[in-house]
């Protein structure tokens, strides 16, 4: 879509026509671009302008002028999108009241009900037990407190070891610090982009954040990463594949080709 955020917001900004109603649900989206908007559009609704989003580190709450504020546990995704989400309902409901069924009531327990039963591929998704196995997409620090709240839900009696690969462009030691409380080891790897670290330079990245360099191992692929993850855990152990949908792809890929859980590569 582009090589910088500008560019980006301008090509997703193309989709709002005459007469639409916007929703923005990044804050801090580039206000050249919402100029242009509104060149377009007299009915934008900007996050934390026509609605608040507020992280609270264990929870974020939401409201706008009608409903709120509630509170909920974050999902699985970004709480941003299921902020933007609320307020499209909120919307909905104030001015096509027609069209909407009239057993739809808007609530806090409606919507928290609603976030614990969206599931996504490769959002906390469990594609294998015995051992468990967790394949996240998160790639910046509000995912990975997401990641890490999740993860808090579902303990494991064993070790949890973690499959990571990320981007240049990203956050990486706040995305770490975020999880690295509940990890034994990591299994650092190269990732098939140009825009990715490779397995050694995510390691020195690791010198900031007091993890014993014996729990690091370097491989040059996800693929690779994860089988040596697997071929060390046992039914106990939970393993997590995360930082990119680069990481989270091949990982993937190997559950889909097998029906069988993969085989343990020593």
């Amino acid at each position: 879509l582009g090589d910088d955020l500008e560019s980006i917001a301008r090509e997703k900004a193309g989709i709002i026509h005459e007469n639409s109603i916007a929703i923005i649900a990044d804050p801090n989206f580039p206000q050249l671009i919402i100029n242009e908007i509104k060149l377009v559009s007299n009915d934008l609704n900007i996050a934390n302008q026509a609605y608040q989003q507020f992280d609270k580190i264990d929870s974020w709450s939401w409201q706008n002028n009608k409903y709120g504020p509630w509170e909920f546990d974050f999902p699985s995704f970004p709480f941003a999108n299921a902020a933007a989400a609320i307020q499209a309902w909120s919307l909905l409901l104030e001015r096509f009241p027609d069209m909407v069924a009239e057993t739809v009531v808007l609530s806090e327990q409606f919507i928290r009900t609603a976030l614990a039963n969206i599931i996504l591929v490769g959002r906390f998704d469990i594609v294998a037990t015995d051992p468990l196995v967790i394949l996240d997409v998160a790639h910046n620090p509000q995912a990975f407190r997401a990641l890490r709240s999740s993860l808090d839900k579902h303990p494991v009696k064993g070790n949890t070891y973690v499959v990571l690969g990320m981007l240049v462009d990203k956050n990486v030691e706040s995305c770490i610090n975020s999880i690295k409380a509940l990890v034994d080891r990591w299994y650092l790897t190269d990732l098939q982009t140009s825009r990715g670290h490779s397995a050694n330079s995510l390691k020195q990245l690791f010198s900031h954040s007091e993890i014993d360099e014996n729990r690091l191992q370097c491989q040059s692929s996800p693929e690779a990463a994860f089988r040596s993850a697997y071929a060390n855990a046992s039914k106990d152990d939970r393993i997590i594949v995360t930082g990119s949908f680069y990481t989270v792809a091949p990982v993937l890929e190997l559950f889909q080709q097998s029906s069988e859980e993969p085989e343990r590569v020593e």
